[in-house]
């Protein structure tokens, strides 16, 4: 079953500037009270159980959350907490965003993964988009059912169609096809088809070839 969320424009401004100078760094902190119109309805899921309330993501770690049990009714939040340890959570702006940790390869890779937005699946691969301001256009897809799947991301770049077909061929090699199509500028760097390229790798490639 394949599932897709169209991209909103307004998902690449997500991450919020708390304040210009606390990200000075090497000195970058968070300040005791925080701007509640950057709190939204948040869900947390964890290894100690799922939670529900306000936050968004700590911009100095993009592996926690920011987080408040009640709803703000002030122009400032004092009784908020970082979250760690994220297993998933939905984050509601103007859509429902799921939020999902991706790691390194195993071994390498630090205890908390990287949230990432969940995009897309098919039978074969999941889509993510990075968070980071600093990673523009930047996504990675994530097989589904083989061992230790969580580790096996591959990044594609859509910032133009050299950086896509660059990519593309590196994440994609052991699949002889899908490379001839890559080759043969088939892709464009459009979301749309990076869709189709995920579609065609779950038509023409084997789950073992990644």
């Amino acid at each position: 079953m394949k599932k897709r969320i169209d991209l909103p424009l307004w998902i690449l401004v997500l991450i919020p500037i708390f304040s210009s100078a606390q990200f000075q760094l090497p000195q970058a902190y968070l300040k005791d009270e925080l701007p509640s119109e950057f709190m939204y309805p948040l869900t947390v899921t964890t290894s100690d159980g799922i939670v529900s309330g306000y936050g968004n993501i700590n911009p100095l770690d993009y592996g926690q959350l920011l987080f408040t049990s009640k709803k703000p009714t002030t122009n400032k939040v004092k009784d908020w907490i970082i979250v760690k340890g994220v297993e998933e959570a939905q984050l509601v702006i103007k859509d429902t965003l799921t939020l999902i940790p991706l790691y390194g390869k195993k071994g390498k890779s630090k205890k908390n993964g990287i949230l990432n937005v969940f995009l897309y699946e098919n039978e074969k691969v999941k889509l993510y988009k990075s968070l980071n301001p600093y990673l523009v256009e930047v996504y990675f897809v994530q097989p589904k059912d083989i061992p230790d799947a969580k580790y096996q991301n591959k990044m594609l770049v859509l910032r133009n169609e050299s950086t896509l077909k660059r990519f593309g061929k590196k994440a994609f090699k052991k699949c002889e096809k899908l490379v001839e199509n890559i080759d043969s500028n088939k892709y464009t760097n459009t979301y749309g088809s990076l869709i189709q390229l995920l579609n065609d790798y779950d038509e023409l490639c084997s789950g073992s070839e990644w």
